[in-house]
């Protein structure tokens, strides 16, 4: 997880602005300047120029130095310093963008903690390719990790230089978070605590409303039908609603009111589990067990990467197959609008014996591997 990106640095050289490219995923990951800063820095470039090159692969994309790009820009410059860094695949790429940010700038917690849960997983998904691009018989984790799952939070809040508390509520205002409550998140050093509060307090006063499905999460079509193509039908959804089966088609799905975890599960089942515990690891447990028992055929299970969890171990030690969605699943709402990405990334676990079939279905989200 460790292991930093490798580039080749080319030459050192003046380019046309005109012709520097830039990436909408890889500025994404760059933390906007306050406009204070913002100013600062213009000034800065406007009196004495720039103070290091901007960064740019093969490719002229721009991976360092988004906002001096912005400024130089603004200042009407026809050609700048660059220098040209060759990096071995894209995701090294990404790595180098949010390494850069997190070494280099004063940033607020919430924002650190963004960043090194991009870092994380981006790691994650290169040892995943590293390891399929080697062999497509491997287990998906040593013996000793499975004895001592990794701590995600832990390994998180010492990139960032926080606490594992604040990890957590950082999640899950991400995760549950309204878009003003995630705006609080980052609007400045100390807000955690506040936003978490407000969390906290809201959900206290509408949990009640989950009953309408207001606060539930739908999971995008494509992963529907990529479940579909593997195990051929989908013929239970266990924890389900009226409005989600529009879209999941699952010949039986158990709603809120029925409560799947007391229900019989079958054949090929699709589990998009409620991401609140205890429910998340009681339905997930549940599966293993009917899977085990014989009384589920295949399954496909869509769930945040929770690898410290006992739940998502569970998983691991008997699913056939696993997929590391690259990015974050946007989930969407009633209205099939997009509700925000969540923090932690997501995984798809495969239990049957179509594990080919699920790797071609499947492979297109992300890194996936034989389990």
């Amino acid at each position: 997880m460790k292991e930093q990106a490798v580039f080749q640095i080319v030459n050192t050289e003046y380019e046309w602005l005109i012709n520097i490219k830039i990436d909408p995923e890889y500025s994404q990951l760059v933390p906007e300047l306050s406009e204070e800063e913002y100013t600062r820095l213009k000034e800065s470039i406007a009196s004495v120029g720039l103070y290091e090159p901007i960064i740019i692969n093969q490719d002229k994309v721009l991976l360092d130095g988004h906002h001096r790009f912005k400024v130089v820009s603004e200042l009407c410059w026809d050609k700048v310093n660059v220098e040209k860094k060759i990096f071995e695949n894209r995701i090294d790429e990404q790595i180098y963008v949010i390494e850069t940010n997190l070494s280099r700038r004063h940033l607020i917690a919430a924002i650190r903690i963004k960043l090194s849960r991009d870092l994380y997983e981006l790691n994650l998904q290169k040892q995943a390719k590293k390891q399929q691009g080697a062999r497509t018989d491997l287990t998906f984790s040593s013996p000793e990790e499975k004895v001592n799952p990794i701590d995600t939070d832990k390994v998180i809040a010492e990139k960032s230089a926080t606490s594992k508390a604040s990890v957590y509520r950082v999640k899950k205002i991400m995760d549950e978070g309204t878009p003003e409550e995630k705006t609080l998140l980052f609007s400045g050093e100390g807000k955690i605590n506040t936003a978490f509060k407000e969390l906290e307090a809201r959900q206290k006063n509408v949990h009640v409303s989950n009953n309408s499905g207001e606060y539930e999460w739908y999971t995008p079509i494509e992963y529907i039908e990529a479940a579909r193509l593997t195990m051929g039908t989908i013929d239970l959804d266990p924890a389900s609603c009226d409005a989600a089966n529009e879209t999941v088609k699952a010949k039986t799905y158990y709603t809120e009111e029925q409560d799947g975890l007391i229900q019989p599960w079958f054949s090929n089942v699709w589990l998009n589990p409620p991401y609140s515990q205890p429910l998340v690891s009681q339905f997930c447990d549940l599966l293993v067990d009917n899977y085990l028992k014989g009384n589920i055929k295949q399954a496909c299970v869509l769930v945040n990467n929770a690898t410290e969890t006992k739940f998502y171990q569970n998983m691991l030690n008997h699913c056939s197959a696993v997929c590391f969605i690259k990015g974050r699943v946007k989930f969407v709402d009633k209205n099939g609008e997009s509700k925000g990405t969540p923090l932690q990334g997501q995984t798809v676990l495969y239990f049957g014996k179509e594990t080919t079939c699920f790797v071609e279905n499947f492979s297109y989200f992300g890194a996936t591997l034989y389990a």
